[in-house]
């Protein structure tokens, strides 16, 4: 079975919605420690025609169980900013991986995709990145790239954009 790995150099949730078209999957990280409990599959709204196996951590995002009903998570930064690149080669990452059930097309083209950050911490991530195992996980295949956020910057903050490079079938 194929299987789409979306990962996140340092982001928090997805919600996938072409225009007009209901959610094909919303993460619910209501509870208490979503980034430690992983994989974490809670959902508030799933496609019945995929599978969603749940948010997981690189081994270089260490989960923080003192952050509720958020996927909680830190990395252990030093005062230089780091760069993409060592973001990916040191597994500062959360992912969550969803699949086509049998006999269906997973094709996201053209799909909006929605997550939301909120800093935590001043040494915080300032610049968000999102790639799939359609396109790869190396430097320059990310679907997106967030703006960098100023190191005050602690709002609740969505950030969206618009699919490509995304269909598969099982």
């Amino acid at each position: 079975m194929k299987r789409l790995c979306l990962l996140f150099a340092v982001a928090a949730g997805l919600a996938a919605n072409p225009a007009g078209a209901a959610h094909l999957v919303v993460s619910d990280f209501t509870g208490i420690g979503p980034g430690v409990n992983t994989p974490w599959t809670l959902t508030s709204e799933l496609d019945p025609h995929l599978d969603f196996y749940g948010w997981v951590r690189g081994a270089g995002a260490i989960g923080s169980a003192n952050v509720t009903n958020a996927f909680g998570f830190y990395v252990s930064a030093t005062a230089t900013q780091s760069t993409l690149a060592e973001a990916i080669s040191q597994n500062e990452y959360i992912a969550c991986s969803l699949s086509p059930q049998p006999g269906y097309t997973l094709d996201l083209n053209g799909v909006q995709m929605t997550f939301g950050i909120q800093r935590l911490s001043y040494h915080a991530p300032r610049r968000y990145a999102v790639f799939t195992s359609v396109g790869g996980f190396a430097k320059g295949q990310q679907l997106y790239t967030s703006a960098a956020f100023t190191s005050g910057n602690y709002n609740d903050t969505e950030l969206s954009f618009f699919s490509r490079r995304l269909a598969m079938t099982t």
